[in-house]
């Protein structure tokens, strides 16, 4: 699912979805939250997770 990020204040972002679902976390938390969902998230570089 594609998601966009904006950024809030300090190192939180705010992330939607293409359905209109939002969440904000901190900016460090990008990356798993991106795994955990299966989102897609313009711009975002992860590094490999390391699981098999």
């Amino acid at each position: 699912m594609k998601a966009s990020v904006r950024r809030l204040t300090g190192n939180l972002v705010l992330v939607e979805t293409e359905l209109g679902q939002k969440c904000v976390v901190p900016e460090s938390e990008l990356c798993s939250l991106a795994e955990r969902f299966g989102l897609e998230i313009e711009g975002l570089d992860c590094p490999a997770s390391g699981k098999a």
